[in-house]
């Protein structure tokens, strides 16, 4: 699989093909995608037409962001856990 995602604190694990950003309004819907991690911003999964197969609450720090054995790896905190995403560099989305 191109993407994963680990839950630290129970080490639950979802894979994916697909990996963006959720960037919300005031109003807490859907303002943009992007391609890079941002404080503030929702990890998703898999995203489709109002489906996807993991998003997290909102990203409250940023770890670290590094790239090893052909893989980007970026760990991250959120409201209420903290990942660790794994994206085949071959497969990683243009940004």
């Amino acid at each position: 699989m191109p993407v994963s995602i680990v839950r630290q604190r129970d080490g639950l694990v979802n894979f994916g093909t697909v990996v963006e950003f959720v960037e919300w309004n005031d109003k807490g819907t859907l303002q943009q995608f992007h391609h890079e991690p941002q404080i503030g911003y929702s990890c998703i999964v898999d995203p489709q037409y109002f489906t996807y197969s993991w998003l997290t609450t909102e990203i409250t720090e940023i770890i670290s962001d590094v790239t090893e054995d052909n893989q980007r790896i970026v760990e991250f905190n959120t409201k209420n856990s903290k990942y660790k995403l794994y994206i085949s560099k071959d497969d990683e989305v243009e940004g």
